[in-house]
C-alpha cells in the first residue's frame, strides 16, 4: 500500500529539499577551503598577519602531532557492563541527549544513493559556486596576501553556513516530532526522511579503564591519525610588547587598484 502524503508530510518534504542545497553548499564551501588552505601550506612564504574587518589575525602554518584515537564501540561496552560491572560504573558516565530526535534524508533503499537528494544538493553547490565566482573571481591569485585573506573568508563563510545547516536539521526535526508525523517520511522520487529518536550518551574514561581495569580495557580499540599541518588565523589583540601598528593598505587601495580580470580558480 502506498504512501499517503498530508499538507504536514509535503512541507516536510519541503524542509528537506532546502536542507539538502544548504548540504550541498556546505560540501561545496568545505572542498573550497580544504583546496585553497592546502595550496598555502605548501606555500613557501605566508603573510605574518593580515586584516579583516578592522581586526588583525596572525597567520600560523601549525604542525598537528599524529595521535591515537581511543573507541569503546557499542557491543564491547555493552560487555564491559554485563562482564566488569565495577570498570562500567567507575568509567563510564551516561547522560541524556541534547535532543529526542534527529532527521536524515536517506535514500529509498538501503545501500543506494537517492539522485532525489543529490539533484537538490548539487543546486546548493551551483548556488555557491556562482556565489564565489562573483566574490572572488576577479582577484589577483598570484598574491599569496590575497590567496590567504580569501582562505579566512571562506574560512567565515563556512562557519556562517554550517550553523544555518544545523539550524535547518533542528527545525525539521522539530516539524515532524511537534506534528507526529510518521518518522518515515517518502520523497517523491528514491529519497526518503528518516527520524531517529537519539540515544543515550556514553562519556567514556579510557585512562581509568587503562590505568585501573587492565583486563577489562581489552575491549578499547585504537585507530592512528596522522601527523599533519593546518593553516590558523589567531585573532591579535595588542599588547605592551606588540602594539596595534597594523596598515590594512595592503588590502585597501592597493588591492583594489589590483582587481583585473584574472584567471580564477572558481570560474
Amino acid at each position: 500500500m502506498g504512501f499517503t502524503h498530508t499538507l504536514d508530510t509535503l512541507e516536510a518534504l519541503r524542509h528537506a529539499e532546502s536542507l539538502a542545497r544548504l548540504i550541498g553548499g556546505q560540501d561545496y564551501l568545505d572542498a573550497r577551503y580544504t583546496e585553497l588552505t592546502d595550496s598555502l601550506i605548501k606555500a613557501e612564504r605566508l603573510p605574518p598577519k593580515i586584516m579583516r574587518g578592522g581586526k588583525r589575525y596572525d597567520v600560523r602554518r601549525a604542525s598537528v602531532a599524529g595521535y591515537t584515537v581511543r573507541r569503546l564501540p557499542v557491543k564491547a561496552r555493552e560487555t564491559l557492563e554485563r562482564e566488569y560491572p565495577a570498570a562500567y560504573r567507575a568509567a563510564v558516565k551516561v547522560s541524556p541527549p541534547e535532543r529526542s530526535h534527529h532527521v536524515r534524508l536517506d535514500a529509498g533503499r538501503p545501500g543506494q544513493r537517492s539522485d532525489e537528494w543529490a539533484a537538490h544538493k548539487a543546486a546548493g553547490a551551483a548556488r555557491w559556486s556562482e556565489d564565489l565566482a562573483e566574490r572572488f573571481g576577479k582577484r589577483d591569485w598570484s598574491s599569496v596576501l590575497v590567496r590567504t585573506s580569501t582562505a579566512l573568508e571562506l574560512k567565515e563563510l563556512r562557519s556562517g553556513h554550517g550553523k544555518a545547516v544545523d539550524t535547518a536539521k533542528a527545525e525539521l526535526t522539530e516539524f515532524i516530532v511537534t506534528r507526529e508525523l510518521p518518522l518515515l517520511i517518502p520523497g517523491y522520487r528514491d529519497g526518503k526522511i528518516v527520524t531517529r529518536a537519539n540515544g543515550m550518551k556514553y562519556a567514556v574514561d579510557y585512562d581509568v579503564l587503562e590505568q585501573s581495569f587492565p583486563e577489562a580495557a581489552r575491549f578499547i580499540t585504537r585507530s592512528q591519525v596522522p601527523e599533519r599541518t593546518r593553516l590558523d588565523f589567531v585573532l591579535w589583540t595588542p599588547t605592551a610588547e606588540d602594539p596595534d601598528d597594523s596598515d590594512d593598505s595592503a588590502m585597501g587601495t592597493e588591492y583594489r587598484a589590483r582587481m583585473a580580470a584574472r584567471p580564477s580558480i572558481w570560474s
